[in-house]
């Protein structure tokens, strides 16, 4: 019989810190503005998403067959944690758009995803999209060139 220990134990975890994240932006204050305008409502989803995913660990752990738990590849683990810390770095400077279409296949090389092509093509997708989800959804502009940007220089203005 596998331990189901370590499932109980971080989905209770992950649970209480959902629970006190979310605490913390229970306020007044930010009651009647819209979800775009709005510091919390983004936090809030997210904290949301997180209690789910922890309750259904904490379930698993207490229902379930449990698992074993691998051993983590540190050198792989290494290189990701380089990557992000890279990408943080010069996130500011060098603008969302190009750091997160550069990152995405970085990480897909290193975690051992081969197929470059489609790699690039959702890096694309994905960076547009998310660099319209905050400009457009959230009105909050990511840093540098943004994809109006781009296309006023395609016109040539």
């Amino acid at each position: 019989m596998q331990s189901r220990a370590p499932e109980i134990l971080l989905g209770l975890i992950l649970f209480g810190l959902t629970l006190l994240l979310f605490w913390d932006t229970l306020s007044a204050a930010h009651v009647e503005m819209e979800a775009a305008l709005n510091p919390v409502w983004y936090p809030r989803v997210l904290l949301v998403l997180s209690g789910i995913a922890s309750a259904g660990l904490l379930l698993r752990g207490v229902v379930g067959p449990g698992m074993t738990w691998p051993h983590p590849n540190y050198t792989r683990l290494g290189q990701v944690t380089a990557i992000i810390a890279v990408y943080f770095g010069i996130f500011n400077d060098v603008g969302f758009l190009l750091t997160t279409f550069v990152l995405i296949p970085a990480l897909a090389l290193v975690l051992g995803y081969r197929r470059i092509g489609l790699t690039l093509v959702v890096s694309a997708l994905f960076s547009i999209g998310v660099w319209y989800l905050f400009a457009d959804g959230f009105v909050v502009r990511p840093p540098g060139i943004g994809v109006d940007d781009l296309f006023q220089m395609l016109k040539g203005k």
